[in-house]
């Protein structure tokens, strides 16, 4: 009886030992980013018959459980994703916008204004020379703007591939950290290790990764955990990773190879692009401001570069020199050296 009474008191220590653990464990990481409070479950050890009567034997640690809601991380991560794509359109668009900026400095619109105020001025004062050489200059002035619009435009191209790039990594080493996790879970759970901080660490690499796109996640009935690209497909399952690789790829109808925009790829599939939602976190955000934003603008810009190009020459040939030219017996001017 003696005995008994030892074993279920020590038994009793015991929880109380591992629920005392649990809360330092909790206090001391407090301030832990993506830490989960952890929380013992007790539960009496397994009862001994005694003739008409059943003698209770102490209590035991049955396990120890994170406060955790998993359809409210779900929607953490979802909504983590959007902010990273608006964020990242943000960034993108406001340097977009600053190739236009006419508040700091002179853009191409009060550039075109100069050119017509100083043709204007040459209409008036066709013979002056001092008139026609500013109109010279501004002219050289908006075709330096134009190409500075349009290099800019390719810069920003440039930069939005090379962060498409280095995302890539980061995707990659993300992906490899949480199937590393996702292995030693398994082999702790097996022999009935506690996994909650582990648990907290993956969730954590999770959170991170929906920052470039957006992901559905699911634990199948075997434990193995599941990370997808919405609309796209599996980054990895369990301990198996499908890495991506970032390359510049032709467009149909063009010719470039030097300005071939960045597409994604699965590493084991490089044939096809993985083709991300424009809407769908950083790369999303990226993607759609190459895509559409700077590809509407190049268009734009050649455009009114061409059409001033034609309207100025067009006016310009009907033009007239306030002096008399040289003309041959057919009557057609002859040009001579000044």
């Amino acid at each position: 009886m003696g005995a008994d009474l030892f074993s279920i008191g020590r038994s009793g220590l015991n929880v109380s030992k591992k629920m005392l653990e649990t809360t330092g464990h909790n206090i001391a990481n407090v301030n832990t980013e993506g830490y989960s409070r952890q929380r013992v479950t007790a539960a009496t050890s397994e009862p001994i018959p005694e003739g008409h009567y059943v003698l209770g034997t102490g209590a035991n640690v049955s396990d120890v459980r994170r406060s955790h809601d998993d359809i409210l991380e779900k929607r953490f991560i979802k909504a983590t994703s959007n902010n990273a794509y608006f964020e990242e359109r943000e960034v993108q668009l406001g340097r977009v916008e600053n190739i236009f900026n006419e508040v700091s400095n002179e853009g191409l619109n009060k550039i075109l204004n100069k050119f017509f105020n100083s043709f204007r001025e040459l209409s008036n004062q066709p013979e002056d020379e001092s008139v026609r050489n500013i109109v010279r200059e501004n002219a050289r002035i908006v075709i330096k703007d134009m190409k500075r619009v349009k290099e800019t435009l390719n810069f920003i191209e440039d930069g939005i591939d090379q962060n498409m790039k280095l995302a890539v990594e980061d995707i990659n080493t993300l992906t490899k950290h949480i199937a590393k996790i996702n292995i030693e879970m398994l082999s702790l759970e097996a022999g009935g290790g506690e996994t909650g901080d582990l648990r907290d660490q993956r969730d954590l690499a999770v959170k991170e990764l929906s920052k470039y796109f957006r992901l559905q996640t699911y634990a199948n009935d075997k434990g193995q955990y599941t990370v997808n690209v919405e609309n796209v497909g599996t980054l990895l399952s369990g301990g198996k990773v499908s890495e991506l690789i970032a390359s510049p790829t032709l467009q149909p109808g063009e010719t470039n190879k030097e300005r071939a925009p960045y597409e994604i790829y699965f590493k084991n599939r490089p044939s096809k692009s993985i083709g991300i939602p424009r809407n769908s976190g950083k790369i999303g955000a990226m993607l759609e401001t190459r895509k559409v934003e700077i590809k509407n603008l190049k268009k734009e810009v050649d455009t009114i570069a061409y059409n001033l190009a034609k309207s100025v020459n067009a006016i310009h040939r009907r033009g007239y020199k306030n002096v008399k030219f040289p003309e041959d017996p057919d009557g057609n001017p002859v040009y001579t050296p000044d």
